[in-house]
């Protein structure tokens, strides 16, 4: 409510003299680890030594506030120009990224900065706050510590997102979604080994997408879960009935994500896909990269499972991720 007051009293006050005023949204990176490992009463002396040090940065010229969660919002009135806004994001940047000392520990901190201008870039409070936040996920993109300013490209991207995701739900209800299979063919023999189980989108114009025009929305928005269901179950009923009708050796590639193997439910969704339909583990290979091999203990216990049932491993890409030249 004060961030709303004050924000509404700085637009009215620029619109009247004619000057500029910038919002910055800051989101702390990876801040829900502080929570999970140090606790939340720790997490909290973590926000509120954010707060001071972002006061130390930028002074009395900026209004802070925390919307929730790890979430700052600034305020600065009678900024020069873009240039002058990228400076002040760079030096909330600079400051975030010192150490903080919090209850005698020391405590490296980084976040991400998105930053929007008045009259530029918007000329209300909800459309300053909805480019600041457009503006906020572009730098989260580019990665840890880094700022980005609000431009009309960003929320043309924001807004192809929005759709896409929209689309994909209605998709995944309506069934629109379907695997297409891939013969894997035994060089030594020329006979199919097996054949890889391949996502694919039917859009309503008839053109068929690929993976990789939406899994990293359906990954963001949580319905990788669902889709994984979905593509285990479809792939090994379609391998067993195969296998009913003759072709013994029939087995199925599925390629899976570091997201997906992180899931802690991914292994009894894979038991749950064999038992429904009756194939053998040893019909199933899991497809991984290089880089979800590096993501630690929970994908170890995730492929010692996976080994127990009799599951295949195959690192896929090889040569792209931890052993690129």
């Amino acid at each position: 409510r004060h961030l709303s007051g004050r924000l509404a009293a700085a637009l009215d006050s620029a619109a009247h003299g004619g000057t500029r005023l910038a919002l910055l949204f800051v989101d702390l990176d990876n801040f829900k680890s502080v929570n999970d490992t140090l606790g939340h009463r720790f997490g909290d002396r973590v926000l509120q030594m954010v707060g001071v040090r972002l006061h130390e940065a930028l002074g009395e010229q900026a209004f802070i506030a925390r919307l929730g969660g790890d979430e700052f919002t600034i305020l600065i009135e009678n900024v020069c120009d873009a240039e002058h806004v990228c400076e002040l994001a760079a030096k909330v940047i600079e400051a975030l990224q010192k150490p903080l000392a919090v209850d005698g520990r020391q405590l490296s901190t980084s976040a991400s900065v998105g930053a929007t201008l008045y009259p530029d870039h918007a000329r209300d409070a909800d459309a300053l706050l909805r480019t600041a936040d457009v503006a906020l996920f572009h730098a989260k993109d580019l990665g840890r510590s880094r700022y980005a300013l609000y431009t009309p490209e960003l929320y043309d991207v924001a807004a192809h997102r929005f759709r896409l995701e929209q689309a994909l739900r209605r998709a995944v209800e309506a069934g629109d979604l379907l695997l297409m299979y891939q013969p894997q063919v035994a060089l030594h023999t020329l006979e199919p080994a097996g054949v890889e189980a391949l996502l694919r989108w039917r859009k309503s114009d008839g053109r068929i997408a690929s993976a990789g025009e939406f899994i990293e929305i359906a990954e963001s928005t949580g319905l990788m879960r669902e889709l994984t269901t979905w593509v285990l179950r479809s792939a090994a009923a379609t391998v067993m009935a195969w296998r009913t009708e003759g072709w013994l050796s029939a087995s199925v590639a599925i390629n899976v994500s570091a997201m997906q193997l992180l899931d802690g439910r991914f292994v009894d969704h894979v038991i749950e896909a064999l038992s429904v339909t009756g194939l053998p583990g040893n019909a199933l290979e899991i497809e991984i990269t290089e880089t979800v091999i590096q993501t630690g203990p929970t994908t170890l216990v995730a492929l010692q499972r996976l080994r127990t049932l009799g599951v295949a491993v195959a690192l896929d890409d090889f040569g792209t991720g931890y052993s690129s030249l």
